[in-house]
């Protein structure tokens, strides 16, 4: 998915492909300014949260939020389930596992007000796929383009993530059968 150059192209891709990634710049460039914040002071600011539960284009999309830490989910948490709309929030446990995807995250799927949890979060020593932690945008780029070449074998952590926006978009009539869609289509990227 590339980046929408205007919000009417989001809204184009949200009604045509039923996904859109819209740079924090297209919204909000103050927004844009205080997440740079972190490359100069090496921290997260309250931006960083709260861009993820902003819907620019109100067209009902479903936001992806991340949070590390167990007082930065608590506040995640509440910050979404008051913005309204649907959510699918992932929440590591400790400081510096938010890269690593052979470990799964607490996946949940926040909506109408309500935080249902879908996946609970692997244990440290649990990995399901050992896969080196990416540490740059571009490593990660190539990872994923490996990965959906069907180079790579998608750990089951992203699997499980795929299961939960799938069950979020109303794209599987349950999560049972969420799962089994995004394993099906893991299958087929590795065949």
């Amino acid at each position: 998915v590339m980046p929408c150059a205007s919000l009417a192209q989001a809204d184009m891709s949200l009604a045509t492909q039923h996904v859109a990634f819209v740079p924090v710049q297209l919204w909000s460039t103050a927004a844009a300014a205080l997440i740079g914040l972190r490359n100069r002071f090496g921290v997260e600011n309250a931006a960083h949260i709260a861009v993820q539960a902003v819907d620019p284009t109100r067209a009902g999309a479903i936001r992806l939020g991340f949070a590390i830490g167990n007082d930065a989910a608590s506040r995640h948490a509440s910050l979404v389930a008051a913005a309204g709309g649907q959510h699918v929030l992932m929440q590591w446990p400790g400081e510096d596992h938010s890269r690593h995807l052979g470990l799964r995250p607490c996946i949940e799927h926040v909506h109408d007000g309500r935080i249902t949890r879908l996946f609970e979060a692997d244990r440290v020593d649990a990995r399901t796929v050992l896969v080196d932690p990416a540490q740059d945008a571009g490593a990660i780029a190539q990872w994923i383009e490996a990965a959906t070449r069907g180079e790579l074998p998608l750990p089951v952590p992203v699997v499980n993530l795929i299961a939960a926006c799938l069950h979020a978009a109303g794209d599987a009539a349950d999560l049972s059968r969420a799962k089994a869609l995004a394993a099906l289509h893991a299958a087929r990227l590795a065949a």
